[in-house]
Protein backbone atom coordinates (compact mmCIF):
# COMPACT_ATOMS: atom_id res chain seq x y z
CA UNK A 1 0.00 0.00 0.00
CA UNK A 2 2.61 2.62 0.59
CA UNK A 3 4.04 1.71 -2.62
CA UNK A 4 1.15 2.78 -4.79
CA UNK A 5 0.56 5.99 -2.29
CA UNK A 6 4.39 7.01 -3.13
CA UNK A 7 3.26 6.39 -6.99
CA UNK A 8 -0.14 8.59 -6.53
CA UNK A 9 2.01 11.05 -4.52
CA UNK A 10 4.56 11.30 -7.14
CA UNK A 11 1.97 11.91 -10.42
CA UNK A 12 1.03 14.28 -7.97
CA UNK A 13 3.55 16.31 -7.63
CA UNK A 14 4.86 16.15 -10.95
CA UNK A 15 1.72 17.42 -12.23
CA UNK A 16 1.64 20.81 -9.74
CA UNK A 17 5.13 20.81 -10.92
CA UNK A 18 4.17 21.95 -14.32
CA UNK A 19 1.32 24.05 -12.93
CA UNK A 20 2.61 27.29 -15.50
CA UNK A 21 2.40 24.81 -18.75
CA UNK A 22 0.44 25.62 -21.69
CA UNK A 23 -0.54 22.66 -24.29
CA UNK A 24 -2.00 23.40 -27.90
CA UNK A 25 -5.61 22.46 -27.43
CA UNK A 26 -7.64 20.24 -30.31
CA UNK A 27 -6.57 18.89 -33.33
CA UNK A 28 -4.74 21.60 -35.26
CA UNK A 29 -1.65 23.57 -36.39
CA UNK A 30 -1.45 27.16 -34.52
CA UNK A 31 0.35 29.83 -35.87
CA UNK A 32 3.56 31.13 -33.07
CA UNK A 33 3.99 34.66 -34.02
CA UNK A 34 6.50 37.78 -33.15
CA UNK A 35 4.10 39.92 -31.41
CA UNK A 36 0.04 39.46 -29.98
CA UNK A 37 -1.85 39.84 -33.38
CA UNK A 38 -2.33 38.70 -36.88
CA UNK A 39 -0.17 41.53 -38.49
CA UNK A 40 2.99 40.16 -36.84
CA UNK A 41 4.85 37.74 -39.10
CA UNK A 42 4.83 34.15 -38.08
CA UNK A 43 8.15 32.32 -36.65
CA UNK A 44 6.13 28.58 -37.34
CA UNK A 45 3.19 26.63 -36.55
CA UNK A 46 3.07 24.63 -33.53
CA UNK A 47 0.98 21.22 -33.18
CA UNK A 48 -1.61 19.55 -30.78
CA UNK A 49 -0.66 18.71 -27.73
CA UNK A 50 2.38 20.46 -27.91
CA UNK A 51 3.74 21.66 -24.60
CA UNK A 52 4.68 25.33 -23.92
CA UNK A 53 6.13 27.49 -20.78
CA UNK A 54 4.25 30.40 -20.42
CA UNK A 55 5.85 33.14 -20.09
CA UNK A 56 3.57 36.51 -20.09
CA UNK A 57 -0.17 35.44 -20.15
CA UNK A 58 -2.53 38.66 -22.04
CA UNK A 59 -6.10 39.17 -22.41
CA UNK A 60 -6.07 37.46 -26.00
CA UNK A 61 -2.78 36.74 -26.86
CA UNK A 62 0.33 35.06 -24.35
CA UNK A 63 3.56 35.32 -24.64
CA UNK A 64 5.43 31.45 -24.41
CA UNK A 65 7.99 29.63 -25.32
CA UNK A 66 8.56 26.28 -27.08
CA UNK A 67 10.90 23.14 -26.58
CA UNK A 68 13.36 24.50 -28.94
CA UNK A 69 13.94 27.45 -26.59
CA UNK A 70 11.94 30.18 -29.74
CA UNK A 71 9.45 33.04 -27.56
CA UNK A 72 6.61 33.78 -29.48
CA UNK A 73 2.70 34.31 -29.55
CA UNK A 74 -0.10 32.21 -29.54
CA UNK A 75 -3.74 33.45 -29.13
CA UNK A 76 -5.28 32.08 -25.72
CA UNK A 77 -8.33 30.19 -27.36
CA UNK A 78 -5.54 27.87 -28.49
CA UNK A 79 -4.05 27.49 -25.37
CA UNK A 80 -5.37 24.79 -22.33
CA UNK A 81 -3.45 24.73 -18.90
CA UNK A 82 -5.22 20.81 -19.14
CA UNK A 83 -2.47 17.77 -19.66
CA UNK A 84 -3.85 16.49 -23.02
CA UNK A 85 -4.97 12.93 -22.69
CA UNK A 86 -2.59 11.31 -25.26
CA UNK A 87 0.24 12.68 -22.14
CA UNK A 88 -1.91 11.41 -19.73
CA UNK A 89 -2.00 8.20 -21.78
CA UNK A 90 2.13 7.73 -21.77
CA UNK A 91 2.92 8.50 -18.94
CA UNK A 92 0.31 6.27 -16.78
CA UNK A 93 1.46 3.77 -19.23
CA UNK A 94 5.12 4.09 -17.99
CA UNK A 95 4.00 3.97 -14.68
CA UNK A 96 2.11 0.64 -15.08
CA UNK A 97 5.07 -0.90 -17.16
CA UNK A 98 7.48 0.30 -14.09
CA UNK A 99 4.77 -1.50 -11.36
CA UNK A 100 4.60 -4.41 -14.10
CA UNK A 101 8.56 -4.45 -13.97
CA UNK A 102 8.13 -4.55 -9.89
CA UNK A 103 5.77 -7.00 -9.96
CA UNK A 104 7.68 -9.20 -12.07
CA UNK A 105 10.85 -8.58 -9.69
CA UNK A 106 8.71 -9.48 -6.75
CA UNK A 107 7.38 -12.50 -8.36
CA UNK A 108 11.04 -14.07 -9.21
CA UNK A 109 12.55 -13.09 -6.00
CA UNK A 110 9.37 -14.97 -3.89
CA UNK A 111 9.96 -18.04 -6.88
CA UNK A 112 13.56 -18.12 -5.46
CA UNK A 113 12.52 -17.54 -1.78
CA UNK A 114 10.24 -20.17 -2.11
CA UNK A 115 12.77 -22.76 -3.49
CA UNK A 116 15.28 -21.93 -0.52
CA UNK A 117 12.42 -22.63 2.10
CA UNK A 118 11.71 -26.02 0.83
CA UNK A 119 15.30 -27.23 0.56
CA UNK A 120 15.43 -25.60 4.05
CA UNK A 121 12.32 -27.31 5.27
CA UNK A 122 13.85 -30.77 3.91
CA UNK A 123 16.88 -29.89 5.67
CA UNK A 124 14.65 -29.55 9.37
CA UNK A 125 13.01 -32.72 8.57
CA UNK A 126 16.48 -34.97 7.99
CA UNK A 127 17.41 -32.98 11.33
CA UNK A 128 14.44 -34.02 12.92
CA UNK A 129 15.00 -37.36 12.18
CA UNK A 130 18.53 -37.81 13.14
CA UNK A 131 17.86 -35.57 16.53
CA UNK A 132 14.53 -38.74 17.37
CA UNK A 133 17.41 -41.54 16.36
CA UNK A 134 20.12 -40.03 18.31
CA UNK A 135 17.85 -39.70 20.91
CA UNK A 136 16.51 -42.73 21.07
CA UNK A 137 20.52 -44.30 20.69
CA UNK A 138 21.43 -42.23 23.72
CA UNK A 139 18.42 -43.34 25.73
CA UNK A 140 18.98 -46.73 25.12
CA UNK A 141 22.87 -46.75 25.89
CA UNK A 142 22.80 -43.97 28.47
CA UNK A 143 23.37 -46.60 31.30
CA UNK A 144 26.62 -48.12 30.75
CA UNK A 145 27.41 -47.09 27.28
CA UNK A 146 31.03 -47.05 26.83
CA UNK A 147 30.46 -44.23 24.13
CA UNK A 148 28.23 -42.15 26.64
CA UNK A 149 29.65 -39.13 26.16
CA UNK A 150 30.37 -39.08 22.13
CA UNK A 151 27.10 -39.81 22.24
CA UNK A 152 25.75 -37.10 24.05
CA UNK A 153 28.18 -34.52 22.27
CA UNK A 154 26.73 -35.63 19.15
CA UNK A 155 23.21 -35.27 21.20
CA UNK A 156 24.11 -31.92 22.01
CA UNK A 157 25.26 -30.92 18.21
CA UNK A 158 22.31 -32.30 16.68
CA UNK A 159 19.86 -30.31 19.05
CA UNK A 160 22.06 -26.57 17.85
CA UNK A 161 21.96 -27.64 14.42
CA UNK A 162 18.28 -28.34 14.81
CA UNK A 163 17.78 -24.81 16.20
CA UNK A 164 19.75 -23.07 13.70
CA UNK A 165 17.60 -24.68 10.58
CA UNK A 166 14.35 -23.96 12.73
CA UNK A 167 15.24 -20.41 12.94
CA UNK A 168 15.90 -20.22 9.11
CA UNK A 169 12.93 -21.66 8.58
CA UNK A 170 11.34 -19.14 10.22
CA UNK A 171 13.53 -16.50 8.78
CA UNK A 172 12.92 -17.76 5.08
CA UNK A 173 8.70 -18.31 5.49
CA UNK A 174 8.74 -14.30 7.07
CA UNK A 175 10.77 -13.28 4.21
CA UNK A 176 8.16 -15.37 1.84
CA UNK A 177 5.80 -13.65 3.50
CA UNK A 178 6.79 -9.89 2.94
CA UNK A 179 7.33 -10.34 -0.71
CA UNK A 180 3.79 -12.09 -1.40
CA UNK A 181 2.23 -8.71 0.51
CA UNK A 182 4.56 -6.48 -2.21
CA UNK A 183 3.65 -8.87 -4.46
CA UNK A 184 -0.01 -8.62 -4.27
CA UNK A 185 -0.02 -4.15 -3.59
CA UNK A 186 2.27 -4.04 -6.84
CA UNK A 187 0.37 -6.35 -8.35
CA UNK A 188 -2.80 -4.11 -7.02
CA UNK A 189 -1.05 -1.41 -8.60
CA UNK A 190 -0.86 -2.89 -11.85
CA UNK A 191 -4.68 -3.38 -12.24
CA UNK A 192 -5.37 0.12 -10.79
CA UNK A 193 -3.04 1.73 -13.56
CA UNK A 194 -4.13 -0.38 -16.19
CA UNK A 195 -7.57 0.77 -15.51
CA UNK A 196 -6.96 4.16 -15.43
CA UNK A 197 -4.97 3.65 -18.90
CA UNK A 198 -8.09 1.94 -20.55
CA UNK A 199 -10.28 5.29 -19.06
CA UNK A 200 -7.54 7.76 -20.72
CA UNK A 201 -7.81 5.76 -23.89
CA UNK A 202 -11.67 6.35 -24.37
CA UNK A 203 -11.53 9.23 -23.76
CA UNK A 204 -8.56 9.95 -25.84
CA UNK A 205 -11.08 8.94 -28.33
CA UNK A 206 -13.43 11.65 -27.74
CA UNK A 207 -11.08 14.11 -28.66
CA UNK A 208 -11.79 15.27 -31.93
CA UNK A 209 -12.09 18.17 -34.39
CA UNK A 210 -10.02 21.12 -36.07
CA UNK A 211 -9.14 24.63 -35.09
CA UNK A 212 -8.22 27.26 -37.59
Amino acid sequence: MKYILFICILSVASISAIAQNRYVDGIQKVTFRTGPGTDNKIIKMVETNQKLTLIEEGEKWSKVKDSDGDEGYILNRFLTKDVPATLKYEYQKNQNKKLTEKNDELNATINKLKLELAASQTELTTTKTNLDKTQSNFTELKEGASDYIGLKERYDNTVIELEKQTERVSQLEAQVNTYYIKWFLAGGGVLFLGWLIGLISRKKKYQSGIRL
